[in-house]
């Protein structure tokens, strides 16, 4: 028990932080992302015009792409350690066992 509650608590803490650092990042940038920065790099690549626009859209992603991380790495490690603290773990792993136990009992489980 206490080694599944042990493991519980390290998956749980490791997947939170990770899933919330990733998609936090990848929705937040899919959904601020401007189309029209594309057409002003593109046009200072070919032809160097709207560089200044260009660049602009560049150090836009650039600061979206820092707070994105400062603000996922945050609240990563809050809800990481929120729902991997014994509280959690062991609520978990009750649950695990109740369950087990009632799939033994209706004859699901043979021991």
């Amino acid at each position: 028990t206490e080694l599944l509650q042990h493991v519980t608590s390290q998956v749980t803490a490791s997947f939170t932080r990770t899933v919330t650092r990733t998609l936090g990042h990848v929705l937040g940038r899919a959904l601020s992302r401007n189309p029209i920065d594309d057409y002003y790099c593109y046009y200072c690549r070919e032809h160097q015009i709207f560089c200044e626009a260009c660049q602009k859209g560049v150090q836009h992603g650039a600061n979206y792409d820092q707070a994105s991380t400062v603000y996922a790495n945050y609240y990563g490690n809050y809800y990481g350690s929120m729902y991997s603290s014994g509280g959690y773990a062991k609520s978990f792993v009750k649950t695990y066992e109740e369950g087990g136990e009632k799939a033994e009992k209706a004859g699901y489980l043979k021991k």
